[in-house]
């Protein structure tokens, strides 16, 4: 099978949906050694792109712009959109497109207003045009469902992996002492990611005498300034440690030292952290919503992410409780087989195969017909019937 990939939206900034494209195509010539897969890459992509190795990119072209994309559209027979839009759209050939969420029907006021209007827009027409989606959870497929009225014989649900997890190395400028236990988020600086109430958390087990020192890592979207704000209102300083972005090896050096990963974000169409955690031997406290319980299940603690004592409760109870924490490494470790990279690629080539056996040309007029309708169509605000079914799925 040849599979024309869009890599449009492949950016640094892009959190776990970007480790679970890179993973997909490090490990697709491992399984599927004939196909051929096509990727489109761009000029935003090449950071992330150099990690791969050069058979992985045998079959790379290289465009300034994705409507170039329909120039090359004989060099595929299916084409696949692994980020969210289905772009250009539509074509002439079985299309697959991955969508992990729909957060901005659950959390609106985290979106700027053109992102909203570019989400509500772009991802209703991109799930109507394609002949299969897959999405992450069995969470995310529900809200689909429900919110959108998709079909759910039309979605697959493949759980993601983790990304590879090279030798550890300790990382530079290291702020604890030798052998200090510490527990660890790493996570974009993103509202949902909910910083704030695990800062909370803290200063109140600090106010009881718990030092308890965090970690985080990932990109500070608003600058140093702004976190140092966020930490000064909510927390203090002498338990925190913001490293920014690092590397893979520095990455797996901190889930294999770190006491507890603790992940108390509001919403995740899945949550790698969770099976990096349970990959690396580290017990995990997280929140009680959306995807999480699902990817975790009984290898977690569980809380209230929007209540800070709920939080504070349960990472000073695993802090303190070696047995416990002991029962959940096992029950990580009893987890991972549901998460690896050759079920995430023969899941792919499974959906794929659907969708090149449920397409009919004909179905390129009609489809044609719905985009020039849908494309005159924008709006910037839910549907009260959107902000009710969402609200109901987040209790």
């Amino acid at each position: 099978m040849k599979i024309g990939i869009n890599l449009w939206l492949l950016v640094e900034e892009g959190g776990g949906v970007c480790n679970y494209v890179l993973t997909l195509l490090r490990h697709w010539n491992r399984y599927f050694p004939d196909d051929s897969l096509v990727i489109f890459s761009f000029p935003q992509n090449e950071t992330l792109l150099s990690t791969l190795t050069p058979s992985c990119r045998k079959n790379e072209i290289r465009l300034h712009a994705q409507e170039e994309i329909t120039n090359y559209i004989d060099r595929f027979d299916l084409y696949f959109c692994p980020i969210g839009s289905l772009y250009p759209r539509p074509l002439p050939k079985p299309c697959v497109i991955t969508l992990v969420d729909i957060q901005e029907r659950f959390y609106p006021e985290f979106f700027k207003r053109e992102d909203l209007e570019s989400r509500l827009h772009h991802y209703d027409v991109s799930l109507k045009l394609a002949d299969r989606i897959i999405t992450i959870s069995e969470f995310s497929k529900k809200t689909f469902v429900r919110i959108l009225g998709i079909s759910k014989r039309k979605i697959d649900r493949i759980y993601l992996c983790a990304d590879e997890m090279p030798d550890g190395v300790q990382p530079i400028g290291w702020p604890l002492t030798e052998n200090e236990a510490f527990i660890f988020y790493p996570a974009n600086n993103w509202p949902h990611k909910n910083h704030q109430s695990l800062i909370a958390a803290l200063k109140l087990l600090d106010r009881r005498g718990k030092y308890i020192p965090c970690v985080f890592t990932g990109s500070l979207l608003k600058g140093r300034e702004d976190w140092e704000r966020v930490v000064k209102l909510k927390g203090n300083t002498k338990n925190l440690y913001h490293l920014g972005r690092l590397s893979r090896a520095e990455l797996t050096w901190l889930y294999r030292h770190a006491r507890i990963l603790v992940f108390p974000s509001l919403f995740d169409g899945f949550g790698i952290p969770l099976v990096e955690a349970m990959e690396s031997g580290l017990p995990i406290a997280c929140a009680d919503r959306t995807s999480l319980p699902e990817v975790a299940a009984d290898a977690a603690l569980f809380f209230d992410p929007h209540d800070p004592e709920s939080i504070a409760a349960n990472i000073e109870r695993l802090w303190e409780d070696e047995s416990l924490r002991e029962r959940l490494i096992q029950k990580g470790h009893d987890q991972c087989h549901r998460f690896t990279p050759q079920n995430l690629v023969q899941a792919h080539r499974l959906t794929f195969e659907r969708a090149c056996r449920d397409f009919k040309p004909w179905l390129h007029s009609y489809r044609l017909w719905l985009h020039r309708r849908n494309d005159e169509k924008t709006r910037t605000t839910l549907t009260s019937r959107e902000i009710r079914i969402a609200a109901s799925l987040l209790k």
